[in-house]
């Protein structure tokens, strides 16, 4: 104890790991009766922008991951000291990395991208002893993220968690970190309890709401294998009612993908097609496409035979729109170039007029990424980057034949196109937003968040559903041009029942807007799809504010319904 005072000071896993070998058992015999600690929270994996930041900014704020790299470059044949320094940080990062991962200590936490507190959690659960207790300060995502989800259900599974209560840094507890990271009081002990419930609270904001009753929930294991059978990690729950809502609607719908059982009912892949950084040599500006004599086309460059595709990013459309803004380049801002340009509703209103982004990539290497993925009619997508605070915080929609980056990724369904925009329908339901809120502990929607919510399987859609469901997603989103290979795919599919409710849809629509678009030739650019054996027979919907919003009520309302909710859980 004496020798843990003098290295308080200046200490880390090596000195423990060094000097108390004896204390390092698997089941932590003669371990300590009382572990607590606020391990660093800093990944080990150096990032160019962050560590050019202060040292040079020009490179820092480089426009492109391949432009950053040709900056690095010059300064190592400019001989600049910064270039060796940058490299002997970059090869400790990735020394110490591997030692990590290959040691044989930190199985189950020395993974990822490995952050410090990780392996902090992994070695104070090895120095407990068996009837001690640990509790120590570290990021929630030790209990939410992909990363760590071996960590966590070894923890549960060993019954060793007693509690973990979640903290946002609103109100600055911790001076210097930003104000929306999450952090944990995570509680363990030596020996698994007999009768097992954990005690959880999330979203506090000081210690004195410890107190609060309301603001704990406790899961059994089955409960939260229930929830989040492929990963067994958390949910983020507000308050106890939270919980029990959640809990219900997972009683109608199977999640999407359960893994542990093989089962996939909507047969659903998920493809990322271009990593911004790393495929940036890819991507052509229009004043070089403009240069090379191509030729703009809708939001496609054309000549010589050759088609460059935009390359859509999550702020150039929502929720069932596929394009509800432009991407605007703003040289003079270092770290955000491509700036958020908002159609206004006159433009929403022109059928001709779709977002232009700020990058194109060549036809041939989109296709080429899919593979044999068929794009030809678009595809679906989803909005990666979110935030449990939004007010929708799962954004889908129909994109047309593009580029997408790796925020943005596709979903592939081995259901038609009919099916699929029910499947669109349903990951825009507030239901299923309100499920996703209360899982999601980070700033993007992997994977392992999509595949454990709540989806109703394709056989749930009965065909009055389908009746009631697709006209309506249909003019949510078939409100330009450049999506009428979907509007195609779905009424060469749709039961006659189907196409009668999509064409009183749209007489409607047209009754409600003055004629909508009635008459309209599409622009010469329009190609129809390939794979559709008839073509939609109307012009696009007419964009309304007011119908918009009540076809989304009134699919919510639906929803609300299926999910078996009361009138009072749905509010």
């Amino acid at each position: 104890r004496a020798r843990i005072e003098e290295m308080a000071e200046d200490y880390n896993f090596f000195h423990w790991h060094l000097e108390f070998p004896e204390v390092f058992g698997e089941n932590g015999d003669g371990g300590f009766d009382v572990v607590l600690g606020n391990p660093p929270w800093e990944r080990i994996k150096i990032k160019q922008s962050e560590y050019f930041a202060r040292k040079a900014p020009k490179i820092a704020g480089a426009s492109t991951a391949s432009k950053r790299k040709e900056m690095i470059k010059e300064l190592k044949e400019e001989g600049d000291p910064l270039y060796s320094e940058y490299q002997r940080a970059e090869h400790f990062s990735e020394a110490l990395s591997t030692y990590l991962r290959e040691s044989g200590r930190y199985d189950l936490t020395a993974v990822g991208d490995i952050n410090t507190y990780q392996v902090f959690s992994g070695l104070v659960r090895q120095v407990i002893g068996a009837e001690g207790r640990a509790g120590v300060i570290v990021p929630s995502g030790i209990a939410t993220d992909y990363y760590t989800q071996d960590f966590f259900n070894a923890i549960v599974e060993n019954r060793e968690l007693v509690s973990l209560y979640d903290f946002e840094n609103r109100e600055q507890l911790f001076h210097g970190v930003h104000s929306s990271y999450k952090f944990s009081l995570l509680t363990l002990t030596g020996i698994g309890a007999p009768e097992y419930v954990i005690d959880f609270a999330f979203f506090l904001t000081q210690p004195e709401q410890l107190s609060e009753e309301e603001r704990h929930f406790t899961l059994t294991r089955e409960e939260l294998y229930t929830i989040n059978p492929n990963t067994g990690t958390c949910p983020t729950f507000r308050t106890k009612r939270d919980a029990e809502i959640t809990k219900k609607l997972y009683s109608p719908a199977p999640v999407l993908i359960n893994e542990s059982k093989d089962k996939n009912p909507w047969g659903v892949s998920f493809f990322r097609m271009f990593n911004m950084a790393d495929d940036s040599d890819l991507f052509y500006t229009e004043e070089e496409l403009d240069e090379e004599g191509f030729e703009l086309k809708g939001n496609r460059f054309k000549g010589d035979g050759e088609t460059y595709l935009p390359l859509y990013e999550g702020k150039m459309f929502s929720a069932f729109e596929s394009g509800v803004a432009d991407v605007k380049v703003e040289d003079e801002n270092v770290q955000r170039k491509g700036q958020t340009a908002r159609l206004s509703v006159e433009e929403l209103k022109d059928p001709s007029r779709i977002s232009q982004p700020q990058f194109w990539v060549s036809e041939k290497e989109v296709e080429k990424s899919c593979g044999e993925r068929s794009i030809s009619s678009g595809f679906s997508s989803y909005k990666g980057v979110t935030s449990a605070t939004n007010v929708r915080t799962m954004i889908a929609g129909r994109l047309p034949k593009s580029a997408t980056n790796n925020n943005d990724p596709l979903i592939f369904s081995s259901e038609n196109s009919v099916r699929e925009s029910v499947l669109i329908a349903s990951l825009n339901s507030f239901a299923l937003y309100y499920a996703l809120r209360n899982k999601i502990n980070a700033p993007f929607i992997a994977y392992f968040y999509l595949k454990q919510l709540p989806v109703h399987p394709p056989g749930r859609y009965t065909p009055r559903l389908l009746e009631y469901i697709v006209p309506r997603v249909l003019e949510l989103s078939y409100t330009a041009w450049d999506l009428v290979a979907f509007a195609d795919d779905i009424w060469s599919e749709a039961a006659s029942n189907v196409q009668s409710a999509i064409g009183i849809q749209w007489k409607n629509n047209a009754q409600a807007t003055d004629g909508g678009h009635r008459g309209k030739t599409p622009p010469e650019w329009v190609e129809h799809s390939d794979q559709a054996d008839e073509q939609f027979p109307h012009p696009p919907f007419m964009w309304d504010e007011e119908r918009r919003r009540l076809l989304r009520a009134e699919l919510d309302a639906l929803y609300g319904h299926l999910y078996g909710l009361s009138h009072d859980e749905l509010d």
